[in-house]
């Protein structure tokens, strides 16, 4: 399991190439409907045992609005954390 301390101290880029170098993989991303924003888009990243079972799991999020085309244009995002 990867501390969160060091992956808020990271970039972006740093703190993904990070958790994927020490076993977590990145899976699809998850949208839900918000009342803070039109929709979540949750990138999770799932580190397994060797059964195949999930140890952890830390998440990428960014608040989209919708717009008039039906495009998804974040306007926050929030580093990996759990």
């Amino acid at each position: 399991m990867v501390d969160l301390k060091i992956l808020n101290g990271l970039s972006f880029i740093g703190a993904e190439k990070y958790i994927i170098e020490v076993g977590y993989i990145e899976c699809e991303c998850i949208k839900k409907n918000s009342g803070e924003c039109d929709v979540i888009c949750l990138y999770p990243y799932i580190l397994y045992d060797e059964n195949n079972y999930i140890i952890d799991e830390v998440y990428h999020s960014e608040y989209c609005m919708i717009d008039a085309d039906g495009d998804l244009n974040d306007f926050k995002t929030e580093g990996i954390g759990a």
